[in-house]
């Protein structure tokens, strides 16, 4: 067995993809976010590993090669041939590290708020998706951890306004999504018109009442809304605020488009 660090280029990444009749399915969203890292310059060489066993066959890092060709970048890795045949019943066995991991490894307190409340804010930004309390995107670790650093002292402080709120508001609103939100909508308007319209979900005016009420019975009802709507009611009901507009009812209809600030 031996163990070398290779710059693998596009071309050297197709021909080790030659060599593969093993892997798993790929799945592309982790192709494009390894793509994104390594075209942002944020990829870093941990030690993970290209692996090729005995016979030749690639059996370790083909998300990875493919993003290589996509991003079309040299990128440095460890590659490592020779490894026995049943090595490859070990690999990816174990749980990869999420935001809150990340997190926790850096000693930033309230982790799993504050990451899971800037995970949804860049998906909210970048108008990704969100399906079934589950956020389905591209946003990498090292994404949200950027996004924290850069803007950490607003992060401590909303999530201690947003524990304040979560109470306030009878837990209508998780401290995550009050994250999320809070710096979804500072893309467009200022702090002042942000924390009116928080006010008035826990005052229950106008429009906020009857967001206020959808949100409780989502939370006492056996039949939920699903986070995609939830959210889409969310910023419905702040352009209506915004706008000072009266409306008898609110609802997001399954063919609507998701609704934008």
């Amino acid at each position: 067995m031996k163990a070398n660090f290779k710059t693998i280029t596009p071309d050297i990444a197709k021909l080790y993809l030659q060599k593969n009749t093993k892997n798993r399915t790929v799945t592309k969203a982790r192709v494009d976010a390894y793509c994104e890292e390594m075209k942002s310059g944020n990829w870093i060489c941990n030690g993970d590993t290209i692996g090729f066993d005995i016979e030749g066959n690639l059996i370790n890092g083909q998300h990875r090669l493919l993003a290589i060709i996509k991003a079309d970048k040299p990128i440095t890795i460890l590659v490592v041939e020779g490894l026995p045949l049943e090595a490859f019943t070990t690999i990816d066995t174990g749980k990869m590290r999420n935001a809150k991991d990340v997190f926790n490894i850096e000693g930033i307190q309230n982790s799993v708020r504050i990451s899971s409340g800037i995970n949804r804010y860049l998906s909210l930004s970048n108008s990704i998706n969100i399906k079934n309390a589950r956020v389905v995107n591209n946003i990498t670790n090292a994404m949200i951890l950027e996004e924290y650093n850069s803007n950490k002292d607003l992060y401590i402080r909303l999530q201690a306004d947003g524990a304040t709120f979560y109470n306030a508001a009878h837990r209508v609103i998780t401290v995550s999504d009050y994250i999320a939100f809070y710096r979804y909508f500072q893309l467009k308007y200022s702090s002042d018109i942000i924390l009116a319209f928080f006010d008035a979900l826990i005052n229950r005016d106008g429009v906020c009442g009857l967001l206020y009420n959808r949100l409780l019975t989502n939370i006492v009802s056996n039949r939920k809304i699903n986070a995609s709507d939830k959210y889409a009611l969310i910023i419905k009901a702040f352009n209506f605020f915004v706008n000072k507009k009266q409306v008898k009812v609110l609802k997001f209809q399954p063919d609507e488009q998701f609704p934008k600030i």
